[in-house]
């Protein structure tokens, strides 16, 4: 009897121990569910009793971070944690794992000396060890930036300033970067602005955009169709009778019909040509010669640029001032 029992209570434990291994694997497939589906609110607390953060169809990579533009990561990283909802501690562990070369010799000591208990204290603690110098003025250096290259080029360097320079009104931006470029610059009322000049448009266009901008006189116009490069038709808006503007020092003053084309913000046409009489077009150096106010000028043309990163705030710029034609995304398909 005594045997039985025992047999009994052994196969009582066996069975509890199953069931225990079994309900373990249930809350953890659980857990994992949970983590996947999507939702509009916080998933609150798991069954593990960690806080979970939304999981979201496209899928971001968190930058990594070697000691090298503070900001630039801070700002990419909290767009990350705002993205997928990332609670505060977690915020701190996915920022470690992604550190590299002197930073993680940094991180380890601090958190040795005075471990990190948010993740605005981690980022603080970064801009003051690992940023610029609190003896840097930001202010400053913009007021003092000027062109030395590229006009893209010296817009990225304005804008990475201008990131870190607040209390100034955007007028005070524009003429700011205006200062700085080089006097050659292509102008309109003083705003740089891209002039295309093609023999193969009959007439002379502006951006609309700019036109409204500038608060520049529009008249009523002849209502006329022009087919565009990429075969659309557009429908001329108005006509500007006398344009004031400055190309590489000359000043002009040209007649011009307001069409929201894609590329370029002026475009001289064969309309304007005519006006200069006997001109020389070389195609191979991008010049054109001719003869303004009995004087020789030699207009020069820019080297296609490529293509550069742009960053959200560029974006951002260029939808707010109406200047994106066209936009795509591009995901890689295996095949």
């Amino acid at each position: 009897m005594k045997l039985f029992q025992a047999e009994i209570l052994e196969h009582m434990e066996r069975l509890e121990v199953d069931n225990a291994s079994k309900f373990d694997k249930v809350y953890s497939a659980l857990d994992i569910l949970i983590e996947q589906t999507p939702t509009k609110q916080n998933h609150g607390v798991g069954l593990n009793n960690r806080t979970s953060f939304k999981v979201r169809k496209v899928k971001l990579e968190f930058p990594r971070f070697d000691g090298t533009n503070v900001h630039e990561w801070i700002f990419k990283a909290e767009h990350f944690f705002e993205y997928y909802d990332t609670p505060d501690l977690d915020r701190l562990t996915i920022a470690s794992v992604h550190l590299d070369k002197d930073v993680v010799p940094w991180y380890q000591m601090m958190q040795r000396s005075r471990p990190f208990t948010s993740w605005i204290e981690f980022t603080r603690a970064l801009e003051l060890d690992i940023g610029p110098s609190i003896y840097e003025c930001p202010r400053a250096t913009l007021f003092k930036l000027t062109q030395t290259g590229t006009v893209a080029e010296y817009y990225l360097q304005f804008t990475s300033l201008a990131n870190r320079v607040y209390g100034l009104s955007n007028d005070a931006l524009i003429d700011c970067f205006i200062s700085g470029l080089n006097a050659e610059i292509r102008s309109i009322e003083h705003i740089a602005v891209q002039v295309l000049i093609d023999g193969s448009s009959s007439d002379n266009f502006l951006q609309p955009r700019i036109a409204k901008f500038l608060k520049l006189l529009i008249e009523p116009g002849p209502q006329f169709n022009v087919l565009v490069g990429n075969g659309e038709i557009m429908t001329a808006e108005g006509v500007i009778q006398q344009l004031p503007l400055e190309i590489q020092g000359h000043k002009l003053e040209v007649p011009v019909f307001l069409l929201p084309v894609a590329g370029a913000d002026v475009i001289l046409g064969a309309s304007w040509l005519a006006t200069l009489g006997p001109h020389v077009a070389d195609y191979a150096s991008l010049t054109l010669k001719f003869f303004l106010k009995n004087k020789l000028v030699t207009l020069s043309g820019e080297a296609v640029p490529r293509p550069n990163p742009a960053q959200f705030h560029h974006f951002k710029r260029l939808a707010s001032t109406d200047s994106i034609a066209e936009c795509f995304t591009i995901q890689c398909l295996k095949p």
